[in-house]
């Protein structure tokens, strides 16, 4: 692409190919071995904005891209989007806008419209002629409905997308196994993790090719599943296997479960290097799972303040991260109470395991 933007002179092909590059460095934000700087993509961004024409494709694209990268999303900017994907008629454009409009909901914690724009983006998905945008639609749905507690439609995205993915490349099908993987993480379903292992493994193994953060991840969270389970010298095997394909850049994404597996272990020192700052940019996938370890990290270390911070996020009623906070709270407090709360509270979503393991602190 660079190449191609060297030997290019029109503003409106300069246009389309600094927006193109932006946004597939984004869209495909997991496939960077090291991830490229954020100035050199937002300047890239900028220049197909400045060079775009005011209804085009380009400044769409540039706008979408815009909203991937940054962690503090503009409203404005997927309005804007969509206002020209709408005019243009181009259902993939559609699809995109409506995924960032998603996104600026999701990392507000506006988690209802997060998901209603999910449903509204899957409505039009049999417009689409790219499988690789279809699977997306199904891909980006499962968190917003495990967020608001509607675990039965997180399940059918992520059977859905599983299904959409498997007749395409490896690395899809990767990716349909990775997602099956991450809902019983989020549910605390081990078991059915440590099922989805020899698949986990089997696609890791044929997708090797393609450059993903999540190979690494998903196998340490079988290594987690193993650990939890007891099932030691698995869980360590898996992590020798996790770490020649670990990729640099991506902070809590691929930190998560080596976080987790250091708590299990009691190894303090570890959880505090690993800590980060959970944030949401082309994806929404591995949020709830980062600030849900995030807040057991600190609250183990007794990290009083940094707990009530992140707590004052994420205590809506109703939704995944709620117990979770509540039970932080309660152990940086030494308020049983709350940490009754936080066990009362898996229990009403549906976390049997989080709810059980709440209330052995008790």
């Amino acid at each position: 692409m660079e190449q191609a933007i060297a030997v290019a002179h029109e503003d409106a092909a300069l246009a389309e190919l600094y927006a193109e590059l932006a946004f597939q460095t984004m869209a495909r934000a997991g496939m960077w071995g090291t991830a490229p700087p954020s100035d050199l993509v937002q300047g890239w961004i900028e220049r197909a904005l400045d060079l775009a024409a005011p209804e085009s494709a380009a400044r769409a694209k540039a706008l979408i891209a815009r909203c991937y990268a940054d962690y503090d999303k503009s409203a404005d900017d997927a309005a804007e989007a969509i206002a020209i994907a709408d005019r243009l008629g181009d259902p993939a454009l559609r699809s995109r806008g409506y995924d960032v409009r998603h996104l600026v909901a999701f990392v507000h914690g506006d988690y209802r419209e997060a998901l209603e724009w999910c449903r509204r983006r899957e409505s039009f998905v049999h417009e689409l002629d790219d499988p690789d945008t279809a699977v997306y639609v199904y891909a980006f749905g499962i968190a917003p409905a495990a967020a608001c507690g509607e675990l039965g439609e997180a399940r059918r995205y992520a059977r859905l997308h599983d299904e959409a993915a498997r007749p395409l490349s490896p690395h899809h099908r990767l990716h349909g196994s990775v997602l099956l993987l991450l809902l019983e993480e989020l549910l605390g379903n081990w078991q059915q993790a440590v099922e989805l292992q020899e698949l986990i493994e089997e696609r890791v193994a044929e997708s090797v090719s393609t450059p993903c953060v999540m190979s690494a991840r998903s196998l340490y969270v079988c290594a987690l599943a193993n650990a939890y389970l007891g099932n030691d010298d698995e869980a360590r095997r898996l992590e020798r296997k996790a770490e020649p394909l670990a990729m640099s850049g991506y902070g809590t994404v691929l930190d998560t479960p080596p976080l987790l597996l250091a708590l299990h272990r009691g190894d303090l020192a570890t959880v505090r290097s690993l800590l980060g700052e959970p944030a949401v940019r082309a994806s929404n996938w591995l949020y709830l799972s980062s600030m849900a370890a995030h807040l057991d990290g600190l609250a183990a270390l007794g990290e009083r303040e940094r707990v009530e911070q992140e707590a004052a996020r994420t205590l809506q009623p109703g939704t995944y991260l709620e117990p979770f906070a509540l039970r932080a709270l309660g152990l940086v407090r030494e308020d049983e109470s709350l940490v009754g709360q936080a066990a009362a509270r898996f229990e009403v979503f549906g976390l049997g395991w989080h709810a059980a393991r709440t209330r052995a602190l008790l």
